[in-house]
C-alpha cells in the first residue's frame, strides 16, 4: 500500500513546517516511486542497518493492505519505535492505541496523515534515550492515575478542600507505579 503511504506523507509535508523524510526500506514490488520531495528509497539493507534505522526513526509505518503476520512490526516494536500500521497486519495486536502507536484501516489516508503528525510529537523523549544509549519505555498507567490522582482530586474538591494532584501523582505514580 505504498501509494496510500506516499499520498499520506505528501499531506503530512504540507501540514508540517519541518517535515521529516520518509525512508522506505525493502522491496517496492510493482510500485514505482518517483523522486517525491522527502521520500528516500533505500531498497534492501542488512539486518544491522535496518535495526539502526528502526531505533532512530520517528515511527515505523506499515500500511499494508495484506500482511498475514508482520514480523517487521514486531522488530520495530522491539527497537522501541512508535508503530503505525493498518488493521490488515497480523501482528497489529501489539499496537496499543495512543500508547505505542495506532492501528488504522488500510485505506485511511487521512488517518495515516494525522497520526504521522501526532506521533512526531512523541519523539523527543524516545530519541533522547536512543541518543544517550538507554532504553525508553512507554507504560500504560491510566488506571493508576485515575485511581490515585483523579479520584482523590474529585473527593477533595467535593469535600470543599483544595486538592493537590501533584502530591498524589508524585507519591503514587512517579515513585510507586513507575
Amino acid at each position: 500500500n505504498l501509494g496510500l503511504l506516499c499520498q499520506a506523507y505528501s499531506e503530512y509535508r504540507l501540514k508540517n513546517p519541518n517535515p521529516r523524510d520518509l525512508v522506505i526500506i525493502g522491496s517496492q514490488g510493482n510500485f514505482s516511486l518517483d523522486e517525491s520531495p522527502g521520500i528516500r528509497v533505500l531498497g534492501h539493507l542488512n539486518k544491522q542497518s535496518i535495526a539502526d534505522y528502526m531505533k532512530s526513526c520517528i515511527a515505523f509505518i506499515l500500511p499494508s493492505s495484506f500482511e498475514p503476520f508482520g514480523i517487521a512490526l514486531l522488530e520495530a516494536a522491539a527497537c522501541g519505535a512508535p508503530l503505525l500500521c493498518s488493521s490488515s497486519v497480523g501482528a497489529r495486536h501489539i499496537v496499543l492505541d495512543e500508547i505505542n502507536g495506532f492501528v488504522l484501516s488500510s485505506m485511511d489516508r487521512v488517518g495515516f496523515t494525522e497520526k504521522m503528525l501526532e506521533i512526531e510529537l512523541w519523539d523527543d523523549a524516545r530519541l533522547a534515550a536512543v541518543n544517550n544509549g538507554f532504553p525508553h519505555y512507554i507504560l500504560d498507567i491510566k488506571d493508576e492515575f485515575g485511581d490515585f490522582v483523579i479520584e482523590n482530586f474529585v473527593e477533595e474538591y467535593l469535600a470543599g478542600r483544595t486538592p493537590n494532584p501533584c502530591v498524589m501523582c508524585n507519591t503514587h505514580i512517579k515513585w510507586r507505579a513507575l
